[in-house]
């Protein structure tokens, strides 16, 4: 019930806000949706994505990381994974395994995120680097997917090389077990060598893999000042780079459905729902110039500016990615989204979701 209060006004409140033009119709090339289920939200973003009617043809988990000594492993034992993934497999959906390079510190069992260090020394020891492709794979085939997704990111710019050659084994390695491959790579504008985004070769691995997904986010994010996590402008030379470095059949670009928040003392993630309150109470939504939301408001004395995602601006920035040609969109961040935006893939998606 209360699910459902929320999609209701959440769709007034979406055709209500000032300044966006009419929501796209569907095209002759619809995209195909894919999103990612994470750990933390795994009832919620599973729920999202399992609803009818079935919008998503690609489902990643998010749920796994690397151990202290850089062997993958589940974040939660707890979850339903082989009957969650046994039920998407039956309704022919790809299910993917995402790993990604977080640890925890082996003495403080505190968590350390994007571990640059721990994959470096996996991948410059051949032995080591053999071991880790075939517990991936073997991970992968325990709980029945269909494919891993590999998202290691802020890599070091000496990893470039052997990144590639990690993924082009495990690419053939996978291939052999039946598993396709993707890999996840941070967002960039130009050809460098460098920490970060920089360390991804994406000429050199990006023909071996099945597909390379791009992270379409954060364009603003806590490092900078206020502003969307991306615009149609950046996304379009995003993709344009891209698309110049491996073939345009294996892009798949992300879409984030969460914002942030600042204030003078900081700032933190918002998502949709975070802020769905003060939207229910009558807060004055501005939109920039391509249709991304955003309010300033004052709370409890702090200025706040918070930019986030709803299914208006969502929609549109599908729409301007299927007439760029990209014929696949992954959503990160499912489970916390502006719940109305179902009732706009319906009409944008669906003719596409033939099996």
């Amino acid at each position: 019930m209360q699910r459902l209060l929320i999609l209701v006004l959440s769709a007034y409140l979406g055709q209500a806000s000032a300044g966006l033009a009419a929501e796209p119709a569907s095209g002759t090339n619809p995209a195909i949706l894919g999103a990612w289920v994470t750990y933390w939200d795994f009832g919620k973003s599973l729920q999202a994505v399992s609803a009818p009617p079935a919008f998503f043809r690609d489902v990643y988990f998010f749920v796994a990381r690397l151990a202290p000594n850089g062997d993958p492993e589940l974040y939660r034992s707890d979850l339903p994974l082989h009957k969650t993934v046994l039920r998407l497999n039956q309704r022919k959906i790809h299910t993917w395994l995402t790993l990604v390079n977080d640890t925890v510190d082996a003495k403080s069992r505190k968590a350390v995120l994007k571990d640059a260090r721990l994959v470096n020394r996996i991948l410059h020891n051949r032995r080591l680097r053999r071991d880790h492709e075939r517990k991936i794979v073997q991970l992968a085939r325990r709980y029945g997917f269909t494919g891993i997704d590999i998202d290691y990111e802020n890599l070091a710019a000496e990893d470039r090389r052997s990144f590639a050659e990690f993924i082009g084994e495990l690419a053939r390695l996978a291939r052999t077990r039946g598993l396709r491959l993707s890999v996840t790579v941070q967002p960039t504008l130009r050809k460098t060598v460098a920490d970060g985004a920089g360390a991804m070769d994406l000429a050199a691995f990006g023909p071996s893999v099945d597909q390379v997904q791009v992270m379409l986010y954060n364009l603003h994010s806590c490092r900078s000042g206020p502003g969307p996590v991306a615009s149609i402008a950046w996304i379009a030379r995003v993709m344009r780079f891209v698309r110049g470095q491996c073939p345009s059949a294996t892009i798949i670009p992300v879409l984030k459905v969460s914002g942030f928040l600042w204030q003078p003392q900081g700032c933190r993630a918002a998502t949709y729902q975070d802020i769905f309150p003060r939207l229910a109470a009558g807060a004055r939504v501005r939109r920039t110039a391509d249709g991304t939301p955003y309010l300033h408001y004052i709370d409890h004395g702090r200025p706040t500016t918070v930019y986030y995602e709803d299914r208006p601006s969502l929609l549109h920035k599908i729409d301007a990615l299927r007439q760029m040609g990209a014929k696949h969109v992954t959503l990160w961040g499912l489970g916390r989204h502006d719940l109305s935006l179902e009732l706009g893939l319906e009409r944008l998606l669906l003719p596409s979701q033939s099996r």
